[in-house]
């Protein structure tokens, strides 16, 4: 008994086994997460420690060298970089995609905590970072304060208040601020009456410091509890301390020696919202959250906050995710149920009643449903990416319910008749589909959903097919068959294909003519592995030189911006600079300071990057806004160049050539001290106590810290030189140092050099590295090859271009290789399978011919396209070439004539189903449009060549064979 006689005798049981399987796909849709891609690990580890006050060179020499002579022995590290700024030190160790980087975590940190005994004391234990694609903000606000109050009064507004709210959140892991700074009391010393007293800032830190206590001292037993017992000394604001006496024996207050006031700490980061002070707050989402749900968590608190804090600040929600990942499954959800609409209706027309398109019309969504239920098992969130496998799977699906209904519509129809092709084409394209899933790179684990996704509706339709469609069939009263087409609608087609069959010398040379177009249609058109686009928001990226102080980058920041706003026309504006002062991970990244510049545009329709890049100085960078999937490729395949070399001062000192510019930060003004060794023997004072000594009087010296009244948060107390003392080389020169002789100036221990030195000092595979960028438009590899013989012999190219083009070509010939060894060892014949192989490129033409006239690139979507088409199209040639009985012409035509609609339903259905989604990509500028394109056009002119070209070259094959 055959699978069709089977259900024709059960078809209410296959009915209801199918129902079951469609309630656990129904429960799973709303189990699956929502996400805009899908979760995975980016393959980079990145290692970060602190050393407060060292600059880059000894932070290089004492703190990043040893980690990466530690880091070195951990397995499958790909490149290793590393940058040394002042007190930072960050390693970054990146992997191949699909390492495993649970093993190479575990292996960094025991490397670590080998090496941390072994580093300086005083280095903070390096903190280990790994990176997802949840290090985006899913929610950007900017907090405005009201006319005549400052950023400063919002602190504790911020910090206890509306942060301490958005850390409730469980959907929220991170709150990270841009442009607030901690209050501290600052005790500015007199000098000179610290000379006359015979004091120095230690011993007045160190006298106040007995004050300042505000800890526990220990527990005590109280009516049989444990009590723990605090100190404190009460002191609640500056003023207090001011009329604090620290000095025993001595009629003296604090304040007839200092001044003490309330500052701000050394600011780390601006934020100015349409060129207003403010303070910006970037939300991300926790690992355990969709980004939908998080989004939604915070929006719905937005408003409480909005009211609760009305008057004191004003909270503007800048950007959310939410809302582009709602747009994006709105489109394609749309795409989707449009698709199957259109599918539907094309396959009414054909078949002009109402059984097959609507049995095949169901088929589609128990088919869908089917693949959530797979989904839920695999851990596939539901994404653009597999919604968009969803909708290229609909024409896959129908192929086959249309093929099995044909069959068994017709009298005596057998599925035994059907079965083979229809497995043997579903086996070709899954294997066509595979070797993505294995080749490394970020092309296969980006794009493993969405082909994962194809090959589970391709796997799925087969049991849908062969049990469902049947059973509706049965019950739908259809045991008796239909009509069977007239042969007057196939008469056209049947005497194309005649002529054809009778000129089979003269098909021969026009397939050979298509391969020759085809071939220059293909060089005809632009390659490139990401299309350009202009979406009409972006970032422009700007650093002023290190010398600038808080209150000039500010002031510059507030010109460029009214400049932009002055000559463009835009829809929002702000900017944001530096880091969050407790954030590691931000604060060890390179071109991360309060003076790299990031401007963040949102044009209005007819403004662009162009017109903004004449306004800008040349130092300035424009990149348009990226969604997270064209960000990863981009980061991969984008040819920066690094210049490596052993000696750093022939790095640095290279002259680079027209067109190129340094990505380097190397416009730090230093005062540099150095010390005259007989004058320092002389006056009995080490090199360690100097620099302890002018340490405490320039930076200055924790004494302590005190709880202001109302509020909740201690703020150090900070003891140093006043400003008038430390403000130039000539009064550091003047600052004393306390000797049983008397008093030694600086000035007399040593000079001080005005020198330019670095910010932050890179190093890429344990060389010295000097980061390039080319400036000029055009510089593509004729430029990098002249770079290169410009470098002198020391000095060495390290180009960091991405291999993703090379392994997009490797994947495409591998899958062809593969096909056309699956198709040989399904025939049995290597001329059958040559023949079969023939359909891929009949279906190029029209895939590049679309290309063309709607000016689309071959770029990584048409690829995918081109993948998919080669996939599929080879489907018809097999069902045409397994109906052929024999290699007579009138077989051959009969044959032909009966596939006809089946294959013309198939294509028209396929192309329906993409149709809107192509309109969608295309209104968007959506790089999926091209990946459309590809698979429409060689569908439909590829099914007319094969429907002409196959039975053509099978009849003179076999001949020739026989």
């Amino acid at each position: 008994m055959n699978l069709f006689d089977w259900t024709k005798e059960h078809p209410l049981s296959v009915l209801m086994a199918c129902t079951a399987f469609i309630l656990f796909g129904g429960i799973s849709f709303f189990e699956l997460a929502f996400e805009e891609l899908p979760d995975l690990q980016i393959p980079e580890i990145r290692i970060a420690a602190a050393f407060p006050g060292f600059p880059p060179e000894e932070m290089e020499q004492l703190v990043t060298i040893p980690m990466e002579n530690a880091l070195s022995t951990v397995r499958d590290v790909s490149s290793m970089d590393s940058v040394s700024k002042a007190g930072i030190s960050s390693v970054t160790l990146r992997f191949d995609w699909g390492a495993d980087l649970d093993q190479a975590s575990l292996e960094v940190r025991e490397s670590i905590d080998t090496l941390y005994p072994l580093l300086p004391q005083g280095v903070k234990k390096p903190v280990v970072y790994t990176s997802d694609l949840s290090h985006r903000p899913c929610v950007t606000l900017a907090l405005i304060p009201p006319p005549g109050r400052g950023i400063e009064e919002l602190y504790s507004l911020v910090q206890y208040g509306i942060k301490g709210e958005f850390q409730k959140l469980e959907e929220v892991s991170l709150v990270e601020l841009r442009g607030l700074r901690k209050p501290e009391v600052h005790v500015d010393l007199d000098m000179d009456s610290l000379e006359t007293l015979n004091l120095t800032v230690d011993e007045c830190s160190q006298a106040l410091s007995g004050y300042l206590v505000n800890r526990s001292i220990g527990k005590v037993e109280d009516a049989g509890l444990r009590r723990l017992v605090k100190m404190e000394t009460g002191i609640t604001s500056p003023a207090e301390i001011g009329a604090l006496s620290p000095f025993p024996g001595r009629n003296l207050k604090l304040s007839d020696i200092a001044t003490v006031q309330m500052e701000r700490r050394e600011p780390t980061s601006l934020f100015l919202y349409e060129g207003r002070d403010g303070v910006g707050i970037h939300l991300f989402k926790s690992a355990s959250s969709g980004t939908l749900e998080a989004v939604g968590s915070i929006l719905k608190i937005l408003p409480e906050l909005q009211r609760a804090y009305q008057g004191r600040l004003e909270i503007v929600l800048i950007e959310e995710s939410g809302s582009r990942i709602k747009d994006s499954f709105r489109s394609l959800l749309s795409a989707l149920l449009w698709g199957l609409a259109a599918a539907s209706a094309i396959l009414f027309l054909l078949y002009r009643e109402l059984l097959i398109p609507l049995i095949t019309a169901l088929s589609i969504p128990v088919t869908l449903v089917l693949v959530f239920f797979f989904l839920y098992l695999l851990k596939i969130s539901l994404n653009t990416l597999s919604l968009m496998g969803m909708v290229v799977g609909i024409g896959l699906i129908a192929d086959s319910s249309i093929v099995v209904l044909e069959e068994i519509s017709r009298p005596g129809g057998n599925l035994k008749t059907v079965s083979p092709a229809l497995l043997a084409s579903a086996l070709t394209t899954i294997i066509v589909f595979l070797p993505p899933l294995f080749i490394p790179g970020i092309t296969s684990v980006l794009f493993h959903d969405l082909i994962v996704t194809i090959l589970l509706t391709i796997a799925l339709s087969l049991p849908v097919s062969h049990f469902f469609t049947p059973a509706c069939f049965i019950l739908l009263g259809g045991e008796d068959g239909s009509k069977r087409r007239s042969p007057k609608r196939n008469k056209p087609y049947r005497k194309i294909l005649y002529i054809s069959l009778k000129h089979k010398n003269r098909v021969l040379t026009l397939f050979f003519l298509i391969l020759g177009g085809t071939i220059l249609l293909c060089l005809s058109i632009p390659v490139e592995i990401l299309p350009a686009q202009k979406t009409g928001k972006g970032v422009l990226s700007l650093t002023l030189p290190r010398g600038k102080d808080f209150k000039d980058v500010r002031r510059t920041a507030q010109q460029v911006i009214g400049d932009l706003k002055k000559e463009m026309k835009t829809e929002r504006i702000y900017l944001e600079s530096g880091f969050d002062e407790d954030n590691l991970k931000a604060r060890s990244e390179a071109r991360r300071s309060l003076h790299d510049l990031n401007i963040h545009i949102q044009f209005i329709p007819g403004e662009d990057e162009e017109k903004l890049m004449k306004i800008m100085d040349q130092r300035a960078f424009f990149e348009p806004e990226e969604s997270l999937f064209e960000s990863l490729l981009r980061g991969t395949i984008l040819e920066n160049i690094e210049l490596l070399s052993q000696d750093r001062e022939k790095l640095y000192g290279f002259l680079l050539p027209e067109g190129y510019q340094d990505q380097m930060n190397q416009d730090l003004p230093i005062l540099q001290f150095e010390s005259d060794r007989d004058s320092l023997n002389a006056s009995g004072l080490t090199g360690v106590a100097l620099l302890r000594t002018l340490s405490s009087e320039i930076r200055g010296t924790v004494a302590g810290e005190i709880l202001l009244s109302g509020e909740r948060e201690k703020i150090p107390v900070i003891l140093r030189a006043s400003q008038e003392y430390r403000g130039s080389k000539e009064d550091l020169l003047q600052l004393g140092f306390k000797q049983e002789n008397g008093l030694i100036r600086l000035g007399q221990l040593g000079s001080l050099s005005q020198k330019i030195d670095s910010a932050e000092l890179y190093r890429s595979d344990r060389q010295n590295m000097r980061p390039i960028k080319a400036f000029r438009e055009g510089k593509g590899m004729t430029g990098i090859e002249i770079l290169a013989k410009t470098l002198p012999q020391e000095i060495r190219m390290k180009e960091t271009r991405g291999t993703e083009g090379h392994q997009l070509v490797v994947l495409f010939l591998f899958a062809l290789v593969l096909m056309y060894l699956i198709l040989g060892m399904q025939s049995g014949s290597p001329w059958k399978a040559l023949l079969l192989f023939s359909s891929i490129p009949l279906s190029l033409p029209g895939s590049f011919l679309l290309l063309k006239i709607f000016n689309q690139s071959l770029n990584l979507d048409s690829f995918i396209g081109l993948l998919i088409l080669q996939g599929t199209i080879v489907n018809t040639a097999i069902l045409l070439v397994s109906s052929y009985k024999n290699n007579s012409l009138t077989q051959v035509l009969t044959s032909s004539a009966q596939r006809l609609r089946p294959v013309a339903a198939t294509t028209l259905t396929t192309i329906a189903a993409l149709v809107p989604v192509f309109i969608t990509a295309w209104k968007r500028e959506d790089p999926n449009a091209s990946m459309t394109l590809a698979v429409m056009g060689g569908m439909l002119l590829g099914t007319i060549l094969i429907m002409i070209f196959i039975p053509t070259l099978f009849v003179r094959s076999s001949q020739r064979h026989d």
